[in-house]
């Protein structure tokens, strides 16, 4: 995880956590939603359920936020987690094999937490095969071998390459070429197979409001596929089941309340402390943010979360550096 002070420069300029451990710390409102995740959600995965969840909000009002706090949850419990952006210019869902591809080659390991851990499928089996794993290597070997939801190639390529780890017997050039056909190549020969069967795995979408009006507009095959059941929407706020949910359904209070940014505020004046602001200048900064929540609450929309952390972080950390 970043420093303090690179966090709070982070979110000056960017207005989202950097990383997921940062997510989690500065998070408020969603104390109850993750409290059902690790009741409710990753029990039914551990045991091998499967789930997919798409959560919607406007654009600045927390959905990276929200999926990165899920994430630093999800490691805790000891899940391996993939995050994908789709920025302008992309299409990381395009086909099934470029979206897998792209997860595979976003692996990370429970354990990989720092900045510069390794990421990608390959790193995920060599963290499982290493000493002090939980499971010993022969026991992760036979775990993959017995395994219902892999298809046969994609199960034999982990059971070759994680017995070359176990017994140090691969050479470079195999090495390389393991491990680019379990990241997908476009350049080897492989068959994908069937990829219906996922057991332990949640698949969770964020879309903005703005990208569902538009494919309202020019993308009617899409549109018939991401619009929100009009009969359910809102009516199950305490759902976290809900195919579509709205993000303010899940937080509590919501940006409509002033103590939602003022429990915001205080989040990031306490990453300042970290960063060395004594506590006599994180009171008064403290106090002068009061003032903006309550304007920043008075907003009719909710898509303005990312511009007060903007605000926020950036009056914080220029008290950091002594000019505030």
């Amino acid at each position: 995880m970043k420093t303090p002070r690179a966090r709070l420069a982070h979110l000056a300029a960017h207005g989202t956590p950097p990383d997921p451990q940062t997510a989690q710390q500065m998070s408020v409102g969603l104390e109850a939603t993750l409290a059902r995740f690790d009741s409710e959600i990753f029990p039914y995965l551990a045991a091998g359920g499967t789930e997919v969840q798409f959560v919607y909000g406007a654009n600045g009002r927390g959905k990276t936020h929200y999926l990165l706090a899920v994430e630093a949850a999800a490691r805790s419990k000891g899940f391996v987690t993939a995050r994908i952006d789709c920025p302008i210019g992309a299409s990381p869902f395009g086909s099934l094999r470029t979206t897998f591809e792209m997860v595979a080659t976003s692996l990370i390991a429970p354990s990989g937490l720092d900045a510069d851990a390794e990421v990608g499928v390959t790193s995920i089996i060599r963290a499982a095969l290493a000493d002090g794993a939980v499971y010993s290597a022969a026991e992760v070997v036979a775990g993959i071998k017995a395994s219902k939801y892999l298809c046969p190639e994609f199960r034999n390529l982990v059971l070759a390459y994680g017995r070359g780890c176990r017994d140090d017997s691969l050479t470079p050039s195999v090495r390389d070429d393991l491990e680019a056909l379990l990241a997908g190549s476009q350049t080897r020969s492989v068959t994908v197979g069937s990829l219906g069967a996922f057991g332990g795995c949640l698949i969770m979408y964020a879309a903005a409001e703005d990208f569902i009006d538009l494919s309202r507009q020019h993308l009617d095959a899409l549109a018939q596929r991401i619009e929100p059941p009009t009969l359910l929407k809102g009516q199950f706020p305490s759902s976290i089941r809900s195919v579509w949910t709205d993000l303010d359904d899940l937080t509590d209070p919501q940006t409509s309340d002033q103590a939602f940014f003022l429990a915001l505020a205080d989040r990031i004046v306490n990453i300042g402390v970290e960063s060395g602001l004594n506590d006599a200048n994180a009171r008064r900064i403290g106090a002068a943010l009061a003032k903006d929540s309550a304007k920043f609450a008075a907003s009719p929309t909710s898509a303005i979360v990312r511009e007060f952390v903007k605000r926020t972080a950036t009056a914080v950390l220029l008290e950091v550096k002594g000019r505030g």
